[in-house]
Order: C-alpha cells, then sequence, then structure tokens
C-alpha cells in the first residue's frame, strides 16, 4: 500500500507518546514494504532523523497562527493545499492524520483528491476545547463532554477562537472514513457524545515496542548510583509530565506514611513540567529530600534503563487517562505497575493479576499498594511476568501493526 501520513510533529521532533507510537507504526508500516510518506511540520534547529532513511518525509507544515498558539484551523486550506501538492503525483492510497492540528486540512485534501481517510483520536480534542476535560488546578470537568458550547464558554473563561475551532474539528471528524481511537474508553465516550456512526469507530491500541532513535550507555547499575541509590533500596519510579492532573503530590504524599515504615523504599520521579517546582517544594515540607529524587527531563534514548532502575512503576493519574503510553512501555518492559482507576487504563490491568489499581487521590491506598509489593516479592515477580505475557500476546508489535494493515485493507476495499 501507498500511505500518507499527516502528523503535525515527527521525530525528533517529540514532546510525548504520541510521536513515539507514530513513529513506531511507520517504521514497523515500511519494514513491510508498505510505500510511506509523511508530511509533518519544518524542524526547529534539530536534525532529522538518520532512521527517515526508508520513510519519505516532507517537513512543509508552516509555524502556527500567531493569534492562536498552536492551532492550525485557521491554515487548514494551506495546509490542505500543501498536502495536495505533496501527494498528487505519488500514487498514495489512502491518508492517515495523526493528530487534530492536521486533522481538517488532511481531510479537506482527501476529498478533493478522493482519497479515503483515517483520524487518530488520542486524548478528547473532539469535545473539549483543551483537548482533556480536565481543568488545570482544579479538577475533572462534567460538562466538557456535553455539546453545548455556551456550558465551556463559560467554565473555561478562554479564547472564543478555541471553540469555533473545537466545532470545525467535529465537523470535519464526521467525514472522516474511519476513527481510530487508542482506547475503548475513547471510542465509548466520542459515540456517546457526538453520535458518530459506530461502524466509523474502531479501537487501536498504541504499538508498546521501544525504539531507540540514539545509542546510550547507561546502564540499570550507573543509574543506581548516579542517584544515590544501594542495591537493596527497593526504586518506585513515575515517568511522564510533572502537571497537575498527573497526581504525583499523592504520590509523594504517600511516601510521607512509607518512610515511617522502611527506608528501603524511594521514589524516582522523572520528567519535567509546570507543577515541578511546587512538587519539590511539597516534597522538602514532608522532609522526604533522602528519599524522593527528580531526574529532571530524561533524554528518549535513556528511558529504557529507567525502567530497568525502577522495581514499580506507579501512575497516579487524577484525570481520565485515554490509555497512557506509559503504561504500555510498563507492561513492555515486564515491570509491575500501580496505577489510578480512570480512562482506558483498567482495559489493560487485571487488578491483582498483571498490576494493581487504586482510586484516583487516595495516597493510603497507594501505600498500601506499595508496601504490599515490597513485603511480597513473590507477588510481585508474578505480577511482573503476567505484564509481560499480557505484553507478548495482546499488544506484540506485529500483532498490532497487523491489525492497522488490516483496517487499511478494508478501508481501500470500501472505497474502490
Amino acid at each position: 500500500m501507498n500511505i500518507c501520513f499527516i502528523t503535525y510533529r515527527f521525530p525528533p521532533d517529540v514532546t510525548g507518546g504520541g510521536e513515539i507510537s507514530n513513529y513506531i507504526l511507520i517504521k514497523n508500516l515500511a519494514n513491510l514494504n508498505h510505500k510511506i510518506v509523511v508530511i509533518t511540520r519544518k524542524l526547529d534547529n534539530l536534525k532529522p532523523l538518520k532512521q527517515e532513511d526508508g520513510i519519505e518525509v516532507q517537513r512543509i507544515i508552516p509555524a502556527p497562527f500567531p493569534a492562536t498558539g498552536y492551532p492550525l484551523e485557521p491554515y487548514s486550506l494551506l495546509l490542505a493545499k500543501r498536502i495536495i501538492s505533496c501527494i498528487k503525483n505519488k500514487d498514495v492510497e489512502l491518508i492517515h492524520a495523526l493528530d487534530f492540528r492536521t486533522t481538517p486540512g488532511a481531510i479537506i485534501a482527501s476529498k478533493i483528491l478522493r482519497k479515503p481517510i483515517l483520524v487518530t483520536i488520542r486524548n478528547y480534542w473532539p469535545i473539549c476545547p483543551r483537548l482533556t476535560m480536565f481543568i488545570p488546578d482544579q479538577g475533572e470537568c462534567d460538562e466538557c463532554a456535553p455539546s453545548s458550547i455556551i456550558k465551556c464558554l463559560h467554565k473555561w473563561k478562554t479564547g472564543l477562537h478555541h471553540y469555533i475551532f473545537m466545532v470545525l474539528r467535529r465537523i470535519f471528524l464526521k467525514k472522516a472514513n474511519k476513527i481510530i481511537c487508542v482506547s475503548k474508553y475513547v471510542r465509548n465516550i466520542l459515540f456517546k457524545t457526538l453520535k458518530i456512526n459506530k461502524s466509523k469507530l474502531v479501537t487501536l491500541y498504541n504499538i508498546p515496542k521501544y525504539h531507540k532513535f540514539e545509542s546510550s550507555s547507561k546502564s540499570q547499575t550507573n543509574l543506581r548510583q548516579e542517584y544515590g541509590f544501594s542495591e537493596e533500596d527497593f526504586i518506585v519510579g513515575y515517568v511522564g509530565r510533572i502537571t497537575f492532573e498527573k497526581g504525583i503530590e499523592y504520590l509523594i504524599k504517600a511516601f510521607a506514611d512509607i518512610v515511617k515504615i522502611t527506608d528501603q523504599i524511594k521514589l524516582v520521579i522523572a520528567g519535567d513540567g509546570n507543577k515541578k517546582t511546587e512538587l519539590q517544594e511539597l516534597m522538602q515540607e514532608l522532609k522526604l529530600n533522602k528519599y524522593v529524587t527528580f531526574t529532571g527531563f530524561i533524554a528518549h534514548e535513556d528511558i529504557p534503563s529507567f525502567y530497568e532502575l525502577c522495581d514499580v512503576i506507579v501512575l497516579p493519574s487524577i484525570w481520565a487517562e485515554p490509555l497512557s503510553r506509559v503504561l504500555l512501555e510498563t507492561f513492555h518492559f515486564g515491570k509491575p505497575v500501580i496505577a489510578t482507576k480512570t480512562g482506558g487504563t483498567p482495559e489493560i490491568i487485571r487488578d491483582g493479576e498483571n498490576g494493581l489499581l487504586v482510586e484516583p487521590k487516595n495516597s493510603e491506598q497507594l501505600v498500601d499498594k506499595i508496601l504490599f509489593l515490597y513485603k511480597n516479592p513473590d507477588v510481585l515477580k508474578r505480577i511482573q511476568e503476567k505484564a509481560k505475557n499480557h505484553s507478548i500476546k495482546n499488544l506484540n508489535s506485529k500483532i498490532m501493526t497487523k491489525k492497522f494493515v488490516n483496517m487499511y485493507e478494508t478501508v481501500l476495499s470500501k472505497h474502490s
């Protein structure tokens, strides 16, 4: 097949797990000898990947419209024109838009070219102007999902353009041939809210396979040395954005009770974000400096070493995670995970079998689960094995890629 992927960011232009997931899918398809062209934004002082060999990458998407910051809706027609110019002579059979910024332009181009188009949904951008159904520093928004823009406008008190763009996204989204949701939870939200035909909605999880864009010399041993951990320390890890909705404060508060019981459990927090300073102050206030380590941003190529370092990964999110890539990676690396019962997470974790679930904002449950795994290494090992086996059997890279290929073939057969 000849497939055109359209995405605002493409490695090494990476801000989150979405770009990594996109790259792994595209690379897997290229390895299966499908002809791929990627249309993405121009790089800001970043060198293209060596791995782009075998994948045609056209970096032509312009910078964001100054008046709106990041949305590309004002550029939809321009983007569509550039897409058409790029692929009209390339025998592209179908188009796959991978994010909310490029979807309107991609759909316009697909209709002009009379090509089928698929759209991937990784968050709640069709129904929420801020993409998350979550209000910063307040919590989950119960009024995001209903179609009333007036309620959203009053609640968020933000620029009107966010709502205009959200309405445009909804209109364009319904023109897609298939809408790929990263979890059943997201699929159900879209169906319930926008009344999209169920036959258009399909759930396909991200591929957890990890790809190193550069080599790394770090290992579990020198990471322990670097962070000042002993070989006897039981390491609890968090990796991801350090923001309000990730619920890290409840994990830090849990450690205030854990250290009263043992000094052999340590917490290492990898990542960066606007709550980092506040959480470091909380750590100092609770006198946890000896037990909690903030690593700061960790380069993508060093993330596997971080997983190797940790005995347990904790995902204490307080928002409805669509389906965290960190969760999929944790399973891929065969690490036990403790996660909050939100969003798509329970679709992957079977509580007590391949992981442990807790209620959001519940430090007491985090204390209990962490201590339970610390005191029961046999249970920890069993959960670890179950997590790895689940990843191999259900989230296998070849199997997941084949599901995408089958879906593309189905769309093409119906379109012809």
